[in-house]
């Protein structure tokens, strides 16, 4: 199996031909929570214009690997669908169950997932520490928001950063 990765760890496939030999037949679902949130418009406002440019760069580049990683739900899909098919008509196998597959399954789900959540993680404190111009800052507010950012939205953080955001450089300018 390593030498199986190892290729594919190492070679770039083109997206027209995952897309042909891979997603054609097994499409990722059109769940929202397989596309990474777009960046709230309110940011800007807090960040100067060059560090912008280079935020977004790096954003979009966070953004097109979350996107790549989610492709693996596709082919997924498809085997989670053929194996609960097969669990419905049969209880249980000698050498591997059903069960023991749609354990391992559930793992693999499981990190794909992980990594979309490394990849947000990393979008948010990009822009939180270029915000409040610190990274500890940006980590403690992370960790405040923790609830907010795991819901799920179509934007990377949503009304309630904004507002917490908006009270902070208030108090900040108050404090001048």
């Amino acid at each position: 199996m390593a030498a199986f990765c190892r290729k594919y760890f190492y070679k770039h496939l083109t997206d027209e031909s995952i897309k042909r030999n891979i997603l054609d037949d097994a499409p990722v679902p059109t769940n929202v929570f397989y596309n990474p949130p777009k960046v709230d418009e309110f940011v800007e406002d807090f960040i100067d214009y060059n560090s912008m440019k280079f935020l977004k760069l790096h954003d979009k580049s966070l953004a097109f690997i979350q996107k790549k990683s989610t492709q693996i739900m596709g082919p997924l899909v498809k085997v989670w669908s053929v194996i609960e098919e097969a669990w419905k008509g049969q209880e249980e196998n000698n050498e591997f169950s059903i069960m023991d597959m749609l354990k391992l399954e559930a793992r693999v789900v499981l990190l794909v997932g992980q990594t979309n959540t490394t990849c947000l993680h990393e979008r948010w404190l990009n822009f939180l520490a270029k915000i409040m111009k610190e990274v500890k800052k940006a980590k403690e507010q992370l960790k405040t928001y923790e609830h907010d950012l795991a819901q799920e939205t179509d934007t990377l953080y949503g009304d309630t950063i904004y507002k917490a955001l908006c009270r902070r450089c208030k108090s900040k300018k108050r404090e001048r």
